[in-house]
């Protein structure tokens, strides 16, 4: 318990009283109070399948990586608007331009190989 205290005055130290109220009603907003009765060893194994799915070493780069993976995950769809108008105007009929059934001919069938297979998994999210 003394150690614990240890790492919230630690926290406090460096981390503002606004985002500490915000952080609290974030906890309070999601019911993460219930993570205090979950078995040491059921988070453990938790946390490090969250660190090897997200291919990190380090546990404190959970909140980090995630938030980064978030912002990523927010421009996608601007990104296919933005992919799917550029098609439009280079695919147009009669541009003399390769159409997408040549895709097919690709590796990967079109999919981009492995990154198109796992791009396309992270959009079915």
């Amino acid at each position: 318990a003394s150690r614990e205290a240890a790492d919230v005055r630690e926290l406090r130290r460096w981390v503002g009283t606004r985002d500490l109220v915000r952080r609290d009603q974030g906890n309070h907003r999601l019911r993460l109070d219930r993570l205090d009765a979950l078995p040491r060893e059921i988070a453990k194994e938790i946390l490090q399948e969250a660190c090897r799915e997200l291919d990190i070493s380090d546990v404190s780069m959970l909140g980090p990586t995630i938030r980064k993976m978030t912002r990523v995950m927010m421009t996608v769809p601007r990104l296919e608007r933005f992919v799917r108008e550029v098609c439009g105007l280079v695919f147009r009929p009669g541009s003399g331009a390769v159409g997408f059934a040549a895709a097919d001919d690709l590796p990967g069938g079109g999919q981009g190989g492995r990154a198109g297979r796992r791009m396309e998994e992270a959009v079915a999210l």
